[in-house]
Parts: structure tokens; sequence; C-alpha cells
């Protein structure tokens, strides 16, 4: 037969539940801190992942106006249209903005639909774009290849979109179709894809 309930087991029963409850609360309140600590954490530390994870998606189209927006665009791709609707493209690895409305870009690549229907692929090592005039200056290993069998190199060359027009300057070598032109004051491709050349030159045909 168990011992009858006396005063002292209920003193000892409540003393025993009170130190029970007094340990959760001093239990919670050195969790509750950590916890309180670790969000606050992970919302400031959330604030660069997400403008990193912004940057990557800048990889989307973009329109000639968003350089003037941004100091640097990675896999920058511009899009527009001439007077006549015909689309031009220009792709770069990089684009860097250095003045309001201008863009050096690395590795700068381009394609133009012509009048005709040809079209005209320009590349170069570097590159600086013009947002107003949609101009692209080509600078170092400037190639210019057209769908009429052209390769064109060039010192530097000017790349007029919506005029659907190139220019280089110095020294230009063009293997096309019938031979090998060679000159040293620059060539001028329309957008009907005809390739002029002017001052002194060498043609060597095929």
């Amino acid at each position: 037969m168990s011992a009858p309930l006396t005063k002292d087991n209920h003193w000892r029963e409540a003393k025993t539940s009170a130190l029970s409850h007094s340990n959760q609360i001093r239990l919670l309140r050195i969790l509750l801190p950590a916890v309180a600590a670790c969000i606050l954490a992970a919302l400031f530390l959330w604030s660069p992942v997400s403008h990193m994870l912004e940057k990557r998606d800048a990889r989307a189209s973009i329109q000639p106006q968003d350089l003037t927006l941004r100091n640097t665009v990675t896999k920058p791709r511009i899009t527009g249209l001439d007077k006549e609707g015909r689309p031009y493209h220009l792709n770069a690895n990089e684009a860097h903005q250095t003045a309001p409305e201008q863009a050096r870009m690395s590795h700068p690549t381009g394609d133009i639909v012509c009048k005709d229907g040809a079209q005209i692929f320009v590349d170069s090592k570097q590159g600086t774009y013009a947002a107003k005039d949609e101009v692209l200056t080509c600078q170092e290993d400037v190639h210019i290849r057209t769908s009429h069998g052209y390769h064109v190199t060039s010192d530097e060359a000017k790349v007029d979109f919506p005029e659907k027009m190139a220019h280089g300057q110095g020294h230009v070598h063009a293997d096309g179709p019938a031979g090998i032109l060679e000159g040293n004051e620059g060539f001028t491709m329309t957008q009907d894809g005809v390739l002029h050349v002017p001052g002194p030159s060498k043609m060597t045909l095929k």
C-alpha cells in the first residue's frame, strides 16, 4: 500500500514543477535571441546575393537606351530596326558605359539585313557603340563578311546600323569571289552589298 500524501510531498512536487518551468524560460531566453539574430543575418546576406543574381540575369536582351542606365552589362544583346523596318543585331561579351549613351564593348559582333535581303556580319576585338546614332566603331582585328562572299579585314571600321553601311579606315584586305583587293585608304560597304576601295589599290584575280 502506498504512503499517504503529505504537505511535504505537495511542496516538493510544486518546487520541482517551478524549477522545470524556470529552466524552460531560461532556455527560451537563450534560443529566441539566437533565432532572431540568424533571421537578421539572413536578411542582410540576401541583399548582396540577390544583387549578384540580378547582375547575372542582365544577359537578357536590352535596348540601346538601356546602356545609359547601367555601368557594366555582361553579354548584352541589342536589337533594332532601320527606317524600312529591317532588323539588325549587336552582341558583345561585355559593355562598359564610358559616357552618356556610349559604351565600350569587348568582342562585339553584329549583323545587318540589306535592302536585297543580303546580310553583312561584323566582328572585332574592341568596339565603341554610340546609342544615339546607333553606330559601332570597331577596332583591332576587324572582320566584315557578306552573304555575297566578301571577307574584308581592316584596322578600323564604323558600322552604321540604321543606314546599313560600313566604312573602314587604313589598310584594307578584301577577299571576294572574283579575287583579292588591297588598299591603304579604307573602304565603304553599301547596303546593296557593294564594296568600294578608294585610292590606289591592288587587285589579284582568282
